[in-house]
């Protein structure tokens, strides 16, 4: 039979360890939604990349279809194109 039996010290080792990967995963989440390059327009809607490969559109209103994000230009722009968006 085990012991399950933790230690006040070890607890506190666990603790730590813990919140230093909770940190790390927020500092990575932080550091892959930041947008690099140039703004691109295609049909009045603007998208940028992201530090992890997305495109995401960034003059949409909040209850707008495209609101996600895209793998590729080609992918959002047909979405853009399939739904006749334009913003004006």
């Amino acid at each position: 039979m085990g012991s399950n039996y933790v230690s006040p010290e070890e607890q506190a080792y666990r603790d730590e360890r813990k919140a230093r990967a909770v940190e790390a995963d927020s500092y990575i989440k932080e550091k892959n939604s930041k947008l690099i390059g140039e703004p691109k327009t295609y049909m009045g809607v603007t998208y940028q990349l992201r530090q992890d490969g997305l495109y995401v559109c960034t003059n949409l209103p909040k209850n707008c279809q495209l609101g996600e994000v895209w793998t590729s230009e080609r992918i959002l722009r047909k979405s853009i194109d399939d739904l006749g968006f334009s913003i004006k």
